[in-house]
C-alpha cells in the first residue's frame, strides 16, 4: 500500500491511491509514476505556502520546490492532472488558498493547453475538469478564481466559466 499521501488536513489519500494503482484501466506505470511523483506534493506545496506567508526566516524557508513539481506535473495526462488539482483544492487550509488553486495551477493549465482543446487529448482536459467541477465543491471554488484569456477557445471559456 502507498502511505503518506496526506494532505494539509491530515486526509490520508493513500487507500485511494492503492485502488488506482490495482485498476488496469489506469496502467500500472503512468499510475505507479503519478504516485511517486505526487507522494507528500500535496502536503508540501500548504506546507510551503504556510511558510511564504510567515516570517522572515519562514519565508526563506519556503523553496517553492513544491510549486515547481506541481507545474511540472501540470504536463501529464489529463486525468492524474486533475486528480491533482482536486487533491490541492480539497487540501487548501482557507479560501484563500482554493483561490491560489486557481488562480495558480489551474489557470496555468488550461493556458498552457489552450491550442489543444480542439483534439481528443484536449476534450479529454475538458470532460476531467467538468466531471471535477461537478463532483467536488472546493475545486469547483478554485475553477471560479481562474482568469481564462483568449488565447483559450470561447467555447472553453464559456464551459469553464460557468461554475462562477
Amino acid at each position: 500500500m502507498v502511505s503518506g499521501v496526506k494532505d494539509a488536513r491530515g486526509t490520508d489519500h493513500s487507500l485511494a491511491l492503492a485502488e488506482r494503482r490495482r485498476d488496469p484501466a489506469i496502467g500500472a506505470r503512468s499510475c505507479h509514476a503519478w504516485v511517486m511523483a505526487t507522494d507528500g506534493l500535496i502536503d508540501r506545496f500548504w506546507q510551503e505556502h504556510r511558510l511564504s506567508q510567515g516570517t522572515r526566516q519562514e519565508r526563506l524557508e519556503a523553496s517553492g520546490a513544491a510549486w515547481g513539481e506541481v507545474d511540472d506535473l501540470l504536463d501529464g495526462p489529463a486525468s492524474e492532472v486533475v486528480r491533482m488539482l482536486v487533491a490541492l483544492a480539497e487540501a487548501a487550509p482557507s479560501e484563500e488558498g482554493v483561490g491560489l488553486v486557481g488562480a495558480g495551477p489551474i489557470e496555468e493549465l488550461v493556458a498552457r493547453r489552450a491550442g489543444q482543446f480542439d483534439s481528443e487529448e484536449g476534450r479529454e482536459l475538458l470532460e476531467e475538469l467538468d466531471t471535477a467541477a461537478r463532483r467536488s465543491a472546493r475545486f469547483r471554488s478554485a475553477l471560479a478564481f481562474a482568469f481564462f484569456g483568449d488565447e483559450v477557445p470561447k467555447g472553453v471559456r464559456e464551459q469553464l466559466e460557468r461554475f462562477r
